[in-house]
């Protein structure tokens, strides 16, 4: 059996407020698809069925809008699948404020993706999802599972930016979204850009250095899709509608009154869950997805509001493309050699085999994720797949096939650059 590496990536939309009032739509329904079924391999390889994977991707030029809808859709997606699990998923989650632990009881109903360091969203967390039964199937224990699937609250949040967004460059931590790693400040507050952390300079800091005033007036402007981070809190949230601003007599913003809606991945108090009553039942959530944040609490937690390069106008949007090194190779040991690479980070990367009756046999899947130092890869060199080296060495390989090399983008895209007859 061939050693799957492991995964990562992200969804749903919000509603739409006016100062001063609300105006809702209901949330559609969360995105629950099929996981990779297994079929007899009478070849020692492993055969699947393709997985389906949610697509987020535009084709000619979105509105401002539509990209930032589709943002908060791909991480309310990650936050709201629903699973359940055979025998129990039981391990703490770690981080530099809290330490949280989450027992995940067998038969019963949770939503969204483990809140965890893993790094991973809802494209990994497919890989071992079942459609038919909504069951969680993972070969290993929490200590396990916490290291392979699950999001912290900056992944949840900038996988569901990657959906739209290439502009964003180095690791996955909320002191990390600074000017410097393509996060820009939304409102006329200001800050030394040239700081590599939000711990060179912490974000109360930056709210003393500017005043209340000015940063008062930055909550005012942000929109769906923007972030509002806090280096303090050691957390991260996304912004899912228009604020709700209210002011003063005088003219002046009423900061008790005023307030945000966001989503976040966070992990409740107590055991760990957010209890929310739907289709009449009690579903578990590990995050959140509609909290309010007043402008009092957010200067008490000292937030401040970010977004990317596509959301601020700065940056026009890409669709995602993939392309391979080479477009033919004569024999399987030159196919390690290939690189396949994305102008967006790559969320699965899949090596399939076609024998001569058609028969699909998957050799590797890799999947990107934890990349908390690095990034996420935009580039990957198919000789990393373990399965397509033991593959590549085999008696096997001796038969005429056709070796598909298959890339799924953090847009959910599933490209097929290249086919390689050998």
């Amino acid at each position: 059996m061939i050693k799957r590496l492991v995964c990562l990536i992200l969804a749903l939309s919000a509603a739409f407020a006016v100062t001063g009032c609300t105006e809702k739509e209901p949330p559609p329904d969360p995105v629950i698809l099929p996981a990779a079924e297994a079929v007899e391999d009478p070849t020692g390889y492993r055969v699947v069925n393709p997985t389906q994977y949610p697509d987020y991707t535009f084709e000619g030029a979105p509105s401002n809008m539509d990209l930032r809808m589709t943002a908060v859709r791909a991480m309310r997606d990650t936050l709201s699948i629903r699973w359940s699990c055979t025998d129990g998923i039981y391990y703490c989650k770690t981080g530099p404020v809290s330490h949280k632990f989450f027992q995940h009881q067998p038969d019963t109903t949770y939503a969204g993706v483990l809140y965890s360091n893993a790094s991973t969203g809802i494209f990994q967390f497919l890989e071992y999802y079942d459609q038919e039964t909504g069951r969680l199937l993972f070969p290993g224990d929490g200590d396990d599972v916490k290291h392979v699937l699950g999001s912290s609250c900056a992944d949840c949040l900038i996988w569901g930016w990657n959906t739209v967004c290439n502009s964003i460059v180095g690791s996955y931590y909320p002191v990390t979204m600074v000017y410097a790693n393509g996060y820009y400040p939304v409102g006329d507050y200001t800050y030394d850009t040239s700081i590599s952390t939000f711990n060179r300079l912490p974000t109360n800091t930056i709210i003393e250095q500017n005043g209340e005033a000015v940063m008062l007036d930055a909550y005012t402007k942000v929109q769906p899709a923007d972030a509002l981070v806090s280096s303090t809190d050691n957390h991260g949230m996304m912004v899912i509608e228009i604020p709700h601003v209210v002011y003063h007599p005088d003219g002046s913003i009423n900061k008790d009154e005023s307030y945000v809606v966001i989503q976040d991945q966070r992990g409740g108090t107590g055991a760990g869950f957010y209890e929310v009553e739907e289709d009449g039942l009690t579903m578990l959530y590990s995050g959140r997805t509609e909290a309010t944040y007043t402008f009092q609490k957010l200067l008490e937690k000292h937030f401040i509001p970010v977004t990317t390069a596509e959301f601020a106008g700065i940056k026009d949007y890409e669709v995602p493309t993939v392309t391979a090194s080479a477009q033919t190779v004569k024999e399987l040991e030159d196919l390690l050699a290939v690189t396949v690479e994305s102008n967006y980070p790559l969320a699965v990367v899949n090596a399939w085999v076609e024998d001569t009756q058609g028969n699909r046999i998957l050799l590797d899947r890799a999947c990107f994720g934890g990349a908390k130092d690095t990034g996420v890869p935009k580039a990957y060199k198919l000789g990393k797949l373990e399965g397509l080296q033991n593959f590549a060495s085999s008696a096997y390989n001796q038969k005429t096939l056709t070796v598909r090399i298959e890339v799924v983008t953090s847009a959910g895209t599933r490209h097929i650059p290249v086919s390689y007859i050998i």
